[in-house]
């Protein structure tokens, strides 16, 4: 009991030498007077380029900067180039002509950086064309010729030396009646036709891209044939009929200029007439003078295409910006020699994709003579 009794009385001497410890002021750090800089990226860590390269951003914050330093921007790689600083860092890839590859660009401030992951993507291997080619003149088969709805776009290319026809049909918007920009799959009647070799390639696939400026069109054409052999065409130029809505269309021509052309060597009675667009672009009818051939000028009369007085050999600017040009398909040509020394052409001119020229003339052949006639 008594042990108890002097144990209670030493208790507040205890608790008392407790609360005086717990009261003792604690030593407060000193504060630092200068905050230190921090550098945070804020744009992606790792950036991705195509094969033809471009150009890179990097954003990033910079709080507390030092006087007197700058930051920094490093690469290894000869293909990143340009690397400059300021609020942000920009940079250029170059274009890859190998294999993937990629790099790291540091940015530095001081004692703090980070890194930015640069890849560039391999170049890509050139498609192995069967067949590589630029289209001289294009025109649209009217739909109802067809059978088809009107915003189906039934067309109709050449090449230069008109060996190459090439037909296919994409479908727009419904309602559109002329072919707007666009990617359009071309269904599997595509086929290119080769005429030297009388032979057919159809098309089980395809991709058209086109684009419009005005009534310019620029096709980029790719077609797969049943082997998947890869064909691309290209053309630029005017689609002609791309408007039409069926028939001929007729046009009322007046050459600026009609010139005769005979050479030497040509059967007898030959001529080419040149019926000019502008100052250097021209219709050109391949004549036969059946009538009375004579080395001067073309006789008086009737000329068809039907009959073979002008010939196959004739020629139809079909693109006038280009200057290609396209087979007639018909043609026929009243000839008249006035007593003034001029000369009438009245008649019509058709091209192979339907457009029909009506030509009523008058004026100075130019290469016809009349001073001694047979």
């Amino acid at each position: 009991m008594k042990r108890l009794f002097y144990l209670l009385l030493c208790l507040p001497f205890i608790v008392s030498a407790c609360s005086k410890d717990e009261a003792k002021p604690q030593p407060q750090p000193t504060p630092d007077p200068t905050p230190k800089p921090t550098l945070t990226l804020t744009s992606e860590a790792e950036m991705s380029f195509e094969a033809n390269g471009g150009n890179g951003i990097i954003t990033y914050t910079l709080t507390n900067p030092i006087e007197g330093v700058k930051l920094t921007a490093t690469c290894d790689a000869e293909w990143v180039t340009n690397l400059t600083t300021g609020d942000n860092v920009a940079f250029v890839v170059a274009a890859n002509e190998g294999d993937a590859r990629e790099t790291t660009i540091v940015v530095a401030y001081d004692t703090l950086s980070f890194d930015v992951a640069v890849k560039q993507a391999a170049k890509a291997e050139e498609p192995n064309y069967e067949v590589d080619m630029m289209l001289a003149a294009a025109a649209r088969i009217p739909s109802e010729e067809l059978g088809i709805a009107e915003h189906e776009f039934a067309l109709l290319f050449v090449d230069d030396s008109e060996n190459v026809e090439l037909g296919f049909i994409v479908t727009g918007s419904e309602g559109d009646n002329v072919l707007q920009s666009g990617t359009y799959n071309a269904i599997a009647e595509a086929a290119m036709y080769l005429y030297d070799q009388d032979a057919e390639y159809p098309f089980t696939e395809g991709e058209v891209v086109v684009e419009v400026a005005e009534e310019i069109y620029s096709f980029d054409i790719l077609l797969v044939d049943e082997s998947d052999k890869l064909y691309h065409f290209t053309y630029t130029g005017s689609v002609i009929d791309m408007d039409s809505t069926g028939g001929v269309e007729q046009e009322e021509f007046e050459p600026v200029r009609v010139c005769s052309y005979r050479d030497s060597g040509w059967e007898r009675g030959n001529f080419e007439l040149q019926l000019y667009i502008n100052d250097t672009q021209y219709h050109s009818l391949d004549m036969m003078d059946k009538i009375a051939p004579n080395d001067n000028y073309l006789s008086a009369g009737d000329y068809s295409y039907a009959d073979g007085t002008i010939t196959s050999w004739s020629n139809f600017i079909a693109n006038v910006a280009t200057g290609e040009g396209a087979y007639l398909a018909a043609a026929e040509i009243t000839l008249t020699h006035n007593e003034d020394g001029t000369s009438s052409i009245v008649g019509f001119i058709e091209s192979e994709y339907g457009v029909r020229l009506n030509i009523d003339w008058r004026g100075v052949v130019e290469g016809f003579t009349f001073d001694s006639q047979e």
